[in-house]
């Protein structure tokens, strides 16, 4: 029997909440979810039982959310949910996982979801979570199992514009867009970093740092705390290390003990 997620809600928007509410039941992964309408509520059920996912409101009644989660020194997975596209910059100097803004859109939840249950949960690689998640990517099509993709369509501007795979170095956060550095250019495109990281392939495109995806093929040379990708040097994020070493060691199909 798989394990059944708990979540916790912390907005004071009934609306948003059943639409959350609504959101985590429909992925049949969740338990019902506990529901605070402000900091000091969230801090009490928080201390009744912990929580694997955290969504949270920036404005709230009694705090500031992103203070609210400046408490806690170990906080759980958190996703932001607000609709103030400002304050997704200041969500990345508090670690968030993730920034959804309002309106909220099932599609782009589900993204959220993979990158936060799918990186943070140790046991969550048992196929039986992977098979749960497959139908979940409702706004990509499915992958051939016999022909890898070698281009992405991501929207730029008022464009869907055609990247390729061999073409772009890496991704940079750019507040709640990215940009996809190549070596064609640079273009600015209206995904988040997160939703990025969620639709290629993590055979070839890691995330080294909160604000960089790399594409695996493009390395030319790294150290402990960068990656170049030809002139480009890229910082690797303290807690992202080992998840490199890892990547690195398959990609070069080469043991590496330790970096130089």
């Amino acid at each position: 029997m798989k394990k059944r997620f708990i979540a916790m809600i912390v907005e004071d928007d009934p609306l948003i909440v059943a639409q959350l509410e609504g959101f985590l039941d429909q992925t049949g992964l969740f338990a019902p979810p506990r529901v605070a309408s402000d900091c000091t509520q969230a801090m009490t059920l928080l201390h009744e039982q912990a929580v694997d996912l955290l969504f949270l409101d920036i404005e709230l009644p009694d705090m500031n959310g992103l203070d609210f989660l400046r408490t806690f020194p170990h906080p759980c997975p958190t996703v932001v949910v607000s609709a103030y596209p400002r304050y997704a910059v200041d969500c990345y100097d508090h670690d968030v996982d993730d920034f959804l803004s309002k309106p909220l859109s099932y599609a782009r939840f589900l993204r959220s979801i993979r990158r936060t249950v799918l990186h943070t949960q140790a046991d969550m690689q048992r196929g039986d979570v992977e098979i749960a998640l497959a139908p979940m990517a409702c706004d990509a099509p499915p992958l051939s199992e016999t022909a890898a993709p070698t281009h992405i369509y991501l929207k730029a501007g008022h464009i869907n514009q055609r990247f390729a795979f061999s073409d772009i170095l890496y991704l940079e956060a750019a507040n709640i867009y990215a940009k996809v550095i190549a070596q064609s250019g640079t273009t600015v495109v209206s995904d988040t970093i997160s939703g990025l990281e969620a639709r290629l392939s993590p055979h070839n495109f890691i995330r080294v740092h909160k604000s960089y995806v790399i594409n695996l093929t493009q390395v030319t040379r790294y150290s402990a705390r960068t990656i170049w990708l030809e002139q480009h040097a890229v910082p690797i994020g303290r807690k992202y290390q080992n998840g490199v070493r890892e990547s690195l060691r398959e990609a070069v199909g080469r043991g590496i003990s330790s970096f130089e």
